[in-house]
């Protein structure tokens, strides 16, 4: 059976060849820009591109190929060779050193006007630390903007580790569970499970007052909204 590309959009530059997506990003809303970091068998690859909202200004719209094979793809990302191919290694001492941002075409912030490149680079790094399984640090954790990359980082750095060495402050204890703020941006639900004796972690906004509060935010309801006869 042809295999075919079931990705979104351009992701197909790093698909066609045969490279792993690790981040894919548009910025920007009907029209803007978009970054890809893949990797390859020895090397990270890094992409950019625009994009728009119709075919005349975006060249994936005007292809209109929704399932290409890997030959058409081939033929298609010819268009979009990497800015930057690092090796493995090489990729490795920049997220140890975070100075992944060395290696961002920082000097095209003209042309990519809605890219924050300082969050692209905290991203990428905690990205690869997880990759190469590199220690894990405090800072990966509230730096990365991306909710499931987050929840990865806070399971191989120990949530129970996280809870003590955060520095946060309990904004209330209600029985096993708790509101924990750490900064201005990061607050968290620390639960227990009711049915086995694991805990967890679940960011909720800034703004949350109290346990039940962020427990109703968790299921899409207004606090008065919520009242479980048993939490599960």
């Amino acid at each position: 059976m042809t295999e075919t590309f079931k990705g979104q959009s351009y992701e197909i530059v790093a698909w066609a060849r045969d490279q792993r997506v690790m981040y894919y990003r548009s910025f920007g809303d009907y029209q803007g820009e978009w970054l890809l970091l893949s990797k390859g068998e020895r090397d990270y690859f890094l992409y950019k591109g625009s994009y728009g909202s119709c075919s005349g200004c975006d060249s994936w719209e005007a292809w209109g190929n929704s399932e290409p094979t890997k030959e058409q793809a081939q033929e298609f990302v010819k268009d979009y060779p990497s800015f930057a191919e690092v090796p493995i290694a090489t990729m490795q001492n920049l997220a140890l050193n975070r100075t992944i941002e060395k290696i961002l075409p920082a000097n095209m912030r003209g042309d990519f006007t809605q890219v924050g490149w300082e969050q692209v680079a905290a991203d990428w790094s905690a990205l690869v630390r997880l990759e190469e399984s590199l220690a894990i640090e405090m800072v990966d954790i509230l730096g990365c903007s991306n909710q499931e990359t987050k929840r990865q980082l806070l399971e191989r750095f120990g949530v129970e580790r996280f809870v003590t060495e955060s520095g946060g402050t309990w904004i209330e204890r209600q029985g096993e569970d708790g509101l924990l703020s750490v900064d201005a941006e990061h607050r968290f639900l620390w639960l227990k499970d009711s049915s086995t004796p694991r805990r967890y972690l679940l960011r909720v906004p800034p703004e949350t007052a109290s346990v039940h509060a962020g427990k109703a935010w968790s299921f899409n309801l207004a606090p008065s909204h919520y009242a479980p006869i048993i939490e599960t």
